[in-house]
């Protein structure tokens, strides 16, 4: 378990193991479906809800939605929202019937803050390109 994701989970007040994170088992039986089932070490038969979590810089959304299915051992398991990897912030992961509140999330206001400079140009449009071009900004 990442670091980071070990924080979120201390920081949201609930137990060590992950797989008793999230309310309720599911109601449907145990049938075996049509593809192996995944079963999570002691997990619940069914882990459903989102999952708030503060994206690291260098990591993808889809890292960390690898991340999270590989901790909890669930294959469903959406983001609401991409943030690149020079990013950091809240990404709402979607865990199995949570999936299906994932167009209203997306639906609602964000706010982004960010930090840039004036007259500075680089080669990929962020901090992390090789500046091709700086000029002086006059006083605003």
């Amino acid at each position: 378990m990442s670091a980071l994701f070990a924080r979120n989970v201390v920081a949201a007040g609930m137990p060590s193991r992950l797989a008793h994170a999230f309310a309720g088992r599911s109601r449907k039986s145990n049938k075996k479906f049509w593809r192996k089932p995944v079963k999570p070490l002691s997990a619940p038969a069914s882990l459903d809800g989102v999952l708030l979590v503060d994206k690291a810089e260098g990591m993808t959304s889809h890292d960390v939605v690898a991340l999270a299915r590989r901790q909890l051992g669930i294959k469903k398991i959406g983001h609401c929202g991409t943030l690149d990897p020079i990013a950091t912030g809240l990404l709402l992961l979607t865990i199995g019937r949570g999936t299906k509140v994932q167009d209203l999330l997306m639906s609602e206001d964000k706010e982004y803050v960010g930090t840039f400079v004036l007259g500075v140009t680089t080669d990929t449009q962020d901090r992390e390109g090789a500046t091709i071009q700086e000029r002086p900004v006059p006083v605003l």
